[in-house]
């Protein structure tokens, strides 16, 4: 069965909606006597996901290492701690949506910004700069 996104409805939150159309769809599709298990996964932030990528290219537009920038993510995800180890090698971890949560999301966020402070030698006031239209 496909994903569907809710949100709670009224003031003791004794519902649960659909937030788009395809959502709403799936739900008229359920009978109303059937019992449904749904996990509950709260949906990450895109806009911090895109500044994320912007925290990455200000990093790599600051770093003296020579390196495409798919390398260099994955360079900052390993420095950040946030890898597996696979017979002696560091695989940067997804951070793809349905492998990652936000708190887990923000998690390697603020290891990756420690990061790139740390080891690139970007400084903390040219990130902020670059970052400050997002969120």
């Amino acid at each position: 069965m496909a994903d569907i996104f809710v949100k709670r409805d009224g003031e003791f939150g004794d519902k649960l909606i659909p937030t788009d159309e395809e959502s709403l769809k799936i739900v008229k599709k359920l009978s109303r006597d059937e019992v449904y298990k749904m996990p509950i996964k709260k949906t990450r932030n895109y806009q911090f996901h895109k500044k994320y990528f912007a925290l990455l290219n200000t990093g790599w537009d600051n770093s003296p290492l020579n390196v495409p920038f798919n390398k260099f993510r994955e360079y900052c995800m390993i420095g950040a701690g946030h890898c597996t180890v696979v017979g002696g090698h560091a695989i940067a971890d997804s951070i793809s949506f349905d492998n990652m949560d936000d708190l887990e999301f923000e998690q390697v966020y603020s290891d990756v910004l420690q990061f790139i402070i740390l080891h690139i030698g970007a400084d903390q006031k040219t990130i902020e700069d670059n970052l400050i239209n997002f969120m």
